[in-house]
């Protein structure tokens, strides 16, 4: 009986770990990015230009390789 029972847990949970479907696994390309855009220290208001970077570094000026952009796409605050 208690082999029975040892054989049906080890089967379910080889099937949970090992049938699972690929779309979990799966990740998108888009993020978010939530941030705030000041003007002269104060709120910004009126349109402006943005422009978005990825580099392999934290800080860009300290010679990290552009991986992506920058597309430049109009945006109102």
């Amino acid at each position: 009986m208690k082999s029975s029972l040892k054989m049906t847990l080890g089967a379910v949970l080889w099937t949970a770990m090992f049938l699972q479907p690929p779309t979990l696994l799966a990740q998108g390309t888009a993020f978010n990015y939530q941030g705030r855009l000041d003007a002269d220290g104060a709120p910004a208001n009126g349109s402006f230009d943005l422009r978005f970077a990825i580099y392999d570094a934290a800080n860009a000026a300290s010679g990290g390789n552009l991986l992506a952009g920058p597309p430049t796409n109009p945006a109102s605050a």
